[in-house]
């Protein structure tokens, strides 16, 4: 085992599991559903819930955002890295003296990273993992949430303008923060509901040392105001559904949540890139437009070589609420495979309706089920 590639699935059976074992790679089902995290030692209790569901045939593999950043180029230059660090430190103390913002260096940063971008895609060598330092956390992150945003803009097919409005936006989202006490922003605990109110005023008070800059865009302007609002309209701070919000602070949303997770910081440590993905699965629909998520989810999985999370014999959530089986897929990271409806939106069963994701507008996948005690309830339903 010990001489497996980074990156590269590695087979093994229930029994080779045992109590006390710590797999250096997040552990999954055949199916590619995610069980049990890295370096978190393999309890008697797990075993005997996978027996007990008849689960004998699992994979694990090791894919970090350190392991990408360790095997390809930088993405970007150490010159435009610290021109955006200065850039950023300008804005920020700007912001926490309650001065006029001045914009011009982040622009001239963004156009730069831009330029860099647009090279490195064209040779397909991207690392977006520019550096996971926590001494430097506030930098980085904004920094990687950037380049994240218009890395996944481009994808999207976005304008020049927009994808540069975008990263706008993105190095731009947290300034609100440096009005927020630090004992509040580092506080390695369980926040107070006094404290959730405190914190979650930073998008109100970064777009407004921003909204009268003639020089930032009505989109960076929403991507300041709108990140942390969620498909539902359960976020904050106004508590606005997707129709409101737009696509472009979802964007940014994703990015953040990803550089986020798998980020280390002095009190956490950060998650692999499959538990982070899984995650974003699991709020697709809820926190994240699903179509969005499922085209990021896709994208990262690509470039992490990670399996799709929908493989042949997968179980889906559709828009409609019907529940269904992926049967047929005309490639490994599409998201539209061919699936038969196992479950009605009634809770009806089904198996008959055959449906090709590709040619039906109409219905799309909001998620993969992931959840074990789910997946054996639909078995039973197909069998």
């Amino acid at each position: 085992m010990s001489g497996m590639s980074e990156g590269v699935r590695q087979d093994i059976l229930i029994d080779f599991l045992k109590p006390g074992m710590v797999l250096i790679g997040d552990l999954f089902t055949k199916e590619g559903i995610f069980i049990w995290p890295a370096k978190k030692p393999i309890t008697q209790s797990l075993i005997n819930d996978l027996k007990s569901k008849d689960i004998s045939e699992l994979y694990y593999t090791k894919v970090t955002s350190k392991d990408l950043s360790q095997t390809m180029p930088p993405m970007f230059s150490e010159e435009v890295k610290e021109e955006a660090k200065v850039a950023i430190d300008g804005i920020l103390n700007q912001v926490k003296k309650d001065e006029k913002v001045n914009v011009e260096d982040v622009r001239n940063v963004i156009e730069k990273l831009f330029k860099e971008l647009i090279t490195k895609l064209g040779k397909a060598i991207i690392n977006l993992s520019i550096v996971k330092n926590y001494d430097e956390y506030t930098y980085t992150h904004l920094i990687n949430v950037t380049v994240l945003s218009m890395f996944f803009s481009k994808f999207l097919g976005a304008s020049d303008f927009v994808i540069k409005e975008i990263g706008m936006g993105a190095i731009l989202h947290d300034v609100g923060k440096v009005k927020i006490p630090t004992s509040i922003l580092y506080k390695p605990g369980e926040l107070t509901e006094e404290e959730l109110k405190i914190i979650k005023k930073h998008p109100i008070i970064g777009y407004f040392a921003i909204k009268d800059e003639p020089t930032v865009s009505t989109y960076a302007k929403k991507i300041v105001l709108f990140h942390h609002e969620r498909f539902d309209g359960n976020g904050y701070p106004l508590g606005l559904k997707f129709d409101r919000i737009g696509r472009y602070p979802q964007i940014v949303s994703l990015a953040d949540i990803f550089d986020a997770l798998t980020s280390e910081r002095p009190y956490k440590q950060g998650m692999s890139v499959p538990q982070t993905l899984n995650f974003i699965m699991k709020e697709s629909g809820v926190y994240f437009e699903p179509i969005l998520a499922q085209k990021f989810i896709m994208e990262m999985s690509k470039l992490y070589k990670l399996p799709s999370p929908y493989a042949i014999g997968s179980f889906v959530l559709l828009n409609t609420g019907e529940k269904a089986v992926v049967i047929q897929k005309d490639s490994e990271y599409t998201f539209r495979p061919v699936v038969i409806v196992v479950e009605s939106a009634f809770g009806r069963p089904d198996n008959k309706t055959k449906i090709n994701l590709a040619l039906d507008s109409s219905r799309y996948i909001v998620r993969s089920i992931t959840e074990i005690e789910e997946i054996e309830r639909l078995k039973i339903v197909m069998a």
